[in-house]
């Protein structure tokens, strides 16, 4: 049996080095982690220990056993809104998840998952990206947040975050699930989103379309920033696939939903323009805290944090350009621009 004791700050950039004490305990049929220390979890900070957690039990093929101890929901802060964030929950400590919440100081959405697989039945069978499916989930998380503001500037930053973050797990990331979490506090002026994926992360994700290669996680992301980077760069549709989509999505143009590498570039100029955001993969991490700042990491996947001050959303989307579509009115699932669309765009200016 291996017993290990959980730092008592949970917060960035220190759970890298806790995800990587979890990583290298050495291999055992009994795994005792002992929380019983730990003060203060941070969003991000949570999806990262509990995918190191689920690691740890998926070893050898998952015969292993762990057992949490040392948890006290009522008299340790730190527990208490662990647990109301659903990070136990997400590591099989609790039997359901908690409920997205609303009040005066601000909404919540604790840990959640969304299954490639369940939206996949969700939209019949057909792709869960041109059937809408993800914008739908997309949208209904920036509704839980925003309430009775829907199709409002932060609504729209939000869906349009959400909607291409999802896609990328999905399309890129080789994992069929992607968790999330989210939060805002007006009196702070603070929306935060944290979201994270246990895939082959953004430097395996580019260098398998043969078109790059990289030294190290940090220069991958650095290209994933760039304007018009996808592992689909270059990729073309046959006819009789044009044919297919036409046929499957009536009135859809069948390149509406190609990644044209745009999601994450915008998505990361928006906080730039109206807060910051932290990227974490493989053994690097790049964050905006008014510059970049470099640093290392532990995750196999990609971990996202975006936080926005809902001031300035109305100035940020100008800036970046990331305005409505005129063909979308009334589509409020998705009322700003596609990747896609952004491209195409820029390539008439």
């Amino acid at each position: 049996m291996e017993r290990h004791a959980v730092s008592s700050q949970l917060g960035m950039p220190g759970i890298h080095d806790e995800c990587r004490r979890l990583a290298s305990l050495p291999d055992a049929d009994h795994y005792l982690i002992d929380v019983a220390a730990v003060q203060h979890f941070e969003s991000v900070a949570m999806l990262l220990l509990g995918a190191s957690i689920r690691d740890l039990k998926g070893r050898n093929s998952g015969r292993v056993r762990v057992d949490l101890v040392g948890r006290d929901d009522s008299g340790i802060q730190g527990h208490g809104y662990a647990k109301r964030m659903g990070f136990w929950w997400s590591i099989g400590e609790d039997v359901a998840p908690p409920a997205p919440s609303r009040n005066a100081q601000g909404a919540t959405i604790p840990i959640s998952r969304l299954d490639y697989s369940d939206l996949f039945r969700r939209a019949g069978g057909l792709d869960p990206v041109r059937s809408g499916a993800v914008s739908r989930a997309a949208a209904e998380a920036a509704t839980a947040l925003c309430g009775n503001d829907a199709d409002s500037p932060l609504w729209n930053a939000l869906e349009y975050s959400l909607r291409e973050m999802f896609r990328n797990t999905f399309e890129h990331s080789r994992s069929n699930s992607v968790w999330y979490t989210a939060s805002t506090r007006p009196s702070k002026y603070d929306v935060q989103l944290a979201i994270l994926d246990q895939g082959c992360g953004i430097r395996a994700s580019l260098e398998a379309s043969g078109l790059y290669s990289f030294a190290d996680d940090g220069s991958a992301i650095e290209r994933a920033l760039q304007p018009g980077v996808s592992r689909n760069e270059g990729k073309t549709r046959s006819p009789d696939e044009i044919v297919r989509l036409r046929e499957q999505y009536p009135g859809q143009d069948p390149t509406e939903w190609d990644n044209s590498g745009y999601g994450l570039t915008l998505t990361t100029q928006l906080c730039e323009h109206a807060g910051q955001y932290t990227i974490a993969t493989g053994t690097s991490s790049i964050s905006f805290l008014g510059a970049r700042i470099v640093s290392s990491a532990y995750h196999k996947g990609t971990a996202l944090r975006f936080v926005l001050d809902p001031r300035k959303i109305v100035g940020a989307l100008k800036a970046i350009g990331l305005t409505g579509d005129p063909r979308r009115s009334g589509r409020s699932s998705q009322s700003l621009m596609t990747a896609s669309q952004r491209l195409r765009m820029r390539s008439s200016e």
